[in-house]
């Protein structure tokens, strides 16, 4: 009885070993990896922009140095609206041209009587005279204004000046180019009709009508420019920037600055693959860097065609998009650096996984590895939108299925697997 009893417990003890060295050898073969379950919810997907909060409507005002300020009626952060007057320059000079090109009309009327009944040298003479007298003159501001643009040109590369000021003088000297090419076609019409005395009355007549014709408009632009000595504000706003002071000449050219405070838009660039789900009515946030809380938008405009961001320092052409905010305060200064995040797209009741269960194969796309009794299965998804940390599976797991997250490099389609408690 003794030796059964004694049979039996070595075989148990045997039988034990056995298991512990079975079971041990088979998890010897099992990789530990963490796990979730795919679960059912909600996701939106976000865009993160860098870029900057500027007025929805700004009026600039560059007043050229060397002009004298007579008045200024407003001062710096005070209210305006459409209509009013904010500065005046002194029109003296621009008068004084005014009244020299009168007493040229006259002359050139009074020159018209006579060329009715003969060609006279002396007319045709004054007029070659005046000609020439007047293409020196826009010669000479043609010059000084090129020389300012290059100027103007530098500071602008350097950002000491807007891109407004910029094309300000731009157009100037385009302006006078122009007028330029048109003094130097009247000074040879002139000098034909000189050299030409035996032309007809008709001819000297027509000559004379164009100066008359020339003058008026010159007269047109003089009475245009001393009506500007008003300066105007040409919306409702708050003047933000006024360089300029009463009673005193301009020593640089300077800026009256009107925005609107009321209204401001979140404008940067995104890259071509990020404005492909942006659109427009799109819904974002704000947050204006250094002032607590966020303001609301939405997308109101998404530009046509990718170009290069100046400010970015990248070569890279990218798409300037446009945020509407819907609501603001006067902490908010046209200019101040912003962060946008926009809702690019949400869904509801959708399959969501961890981003890091996903992998990518070059041959079947993205994928996971799903538990099945132990085993690691290569399954193929399809995704959909994602918020960095879920995503969206359109097609490939079901609700409930354990997937493995941070899949380590040695778990295969196959591999024995074990959750880590």
């Amino acid at each position: 009885m003794l030796k059964k009893k004694g049979f039996l417990i070595i075989v148990s003890v045997i039988g034990i070993g056995a298991l512990i060295y079975f079971f041990g050898i088979n998890r010897s073969t099992e990789i530990e990896v963490n796990s979730m379950e795919v679960t059912e919810g909600s996701i939106e997907q976000r865009l993160d922009i860098t870029g900057k909060v500027i007025s929805e409507d700004i009026q600039e005002i560059v007043v050229p140095a060397g002009t004298e300020v007579l008045q200024v009626m407003f001062e710096e952060g005070e209210n305006v609206i459409k209509g009013d007057v904010l500065a005046v320059l002194d029109p003296s000079q621009l008068e004084t041209s005014l009244a020299k090109q009168i007493i040229n009309l006259e002359q050139v009327e009074a020159d018209l009587k006579v060329a009715g009944g003969s060609a006279d040298r002396q007319i045709l003479q004054n007029n070659l005279q005046k000609a020439q007298e007047s293409l020196s003159t826009v010669q000479r501001d043609y010059e000084i204004s090129k020389e300012k643009l290059e100027d103007i040109k530098i500071l602008y590369e350097n950002g000491a000046i807007s891109l407004s000021e910029y094309e300000n003088q731009e157009n100037a000297l385009k302006s006078l180019e122009s007028s330029v090419k048109t003094a130097a076609l009247n000074v040879e019409d002139a000098k034909l009709r000189y050299s030409d005395l035996g032309s007809t009355t008709s001819s000297t007549t027509g000559s004379l009508e164009r100066q008359r014709r020339s003058i008026l408009l010159d007269i047109e632009q003089l009475k245009e420019q001393i009506a500007d000595t008003k300066i105007i504000a040409d919306l409702d706003g708050t003047v933000v920037s006024l360089e300029i002071k009463a009673n005193r000449a301009v020593g640089t050219d300077s800026k009256i600055v009107v925005q609107d405070t009321e209204k401001f838009l979140f404008e940067a660039f995104v890259t071509q693959e990020d404005a492909v789900n942006i659109k427009r009515s799109q819904n974002a946030s704000i947050k204006v860097i250094g002032i607590e809380g966020d303001y609301k938008g939405t997308i109101a405009e998404i530009g046509n065609k990718a170009e290069t961001d100046p400010s970015s320092g990248s070569s890279s052409p990218k798409v300037k998009i446009t945020i509407q905010l819907s609501a603001v305060d006067d902490r908010i200064v046209s200019g101040y650096d912003a962060d946008a995040q926009v809702i690019t797209g949400s869904v509801d009741n959708v399959l969501l996984v961890n981003n890091e269960a996903i992998r990518e194969d070059g041959d079947i796309g993205a994928y996971v590895f799903t538990m099945e009794n132990g085993i690691a299965v290569k399954t193929s998804v399809q995704r959909g939108i994602t918020d960095r940390y879920l995503t969206e599976i359109v097609d490939g797991l079901e609700l409930g299925d354990i997937v493995v997250l941070n899949p380590p490099e040695e778990l295969q389609n196959g591999s024995a697997v074990i959750t880590v408690e």
